[in-house]
C-alpha cells in the first residue's frame, strides 16, 4: 500500500500548462523564431522548449519571465489573459490551430506597404476561402 503525501499527482497535462505552452509556441512563430532559436536564448535545449509547448514540462516562474522578455510580450500575455494584437485583430478565431505557413503567409502580408494591393489580395484570398466552402456544402460525402 502507498503511503499517503499531502500533494495528489495530476495525471495529464494541467490546461493552464497547455494555454502556455499554445501562446508561446505561437508568439514564437509570429516573431519568427525555430525552437532553436528560442530555446539557445533563454539556455535550454529545443527538446525541453518543445516539451514547455506541448504543456508535457511546466515552465517555472522566472523561465517564463525570460521567454516573455525575449518574446516582447507580457508575461500575461503567454497566460492568455492579455490579448496580443494579433490576437486583437484576429476576433474569436483560434490562433492557436494556425500553421506556421499561415503565419509566414501573415508575415509576408504586413511586410507589403501598398494598402490598395493588401486590399486586393484579401479579396482574393476571400474569394479563395468562400469558394472551399462552398464546394464543401455541395459535395454530398462531406
Amino acid at each position: 500500500m502507498e503511503p499517503p503525501t499531502l500533494v495528489r499527482k495530476m495525471k495529464g497535462i494541467h490546461p493552464t500548462d497547455r494555454v502556455v505552452g499554445d501562446q508561446i509556441r505561437l508568439q514564437r512563430l509570429v516573431k519568427g523564431l525555430s525552437q532553436s532559436q528560442l530555446a539557445a536564448a533563454i539556455g535550454v535545449t529545443f527538446q525541453q522548449l518543445q516539451k514547455y509547448e506541448k504543456g508535457t514540462n511546466r515552465v517555472s516562474a522566472s523561465r517564463l519571465s525570460e521567454i516573455a522578455k525575449k518574446l516582447d510580450v507580457s508575461v500575461g500575455a503567454l497566460f492568455g489573459e492579455q490579448p496580443s494584437a494579433v490576437a486583437s485583430a484576429m476576433g474569436n478565431f483560434d490562433l492557436t490551430k494556425m500553421t506556421r505557413t499561415d503565419l509566414l503567409i501573415a508575415r509576408a502580408l504586413l511586410a507589403i506597404p501598398d494598402a490598395p494591393f493588401k486590399s486586393s489580395i484579401l479579396s482574393f484570398l476571400r474569394t479563395v476561402g468562400s469558394r472551399d466552402e462552398n464546394a464543401k456544402q455541395d459535395d454530398p460525402d462531406t
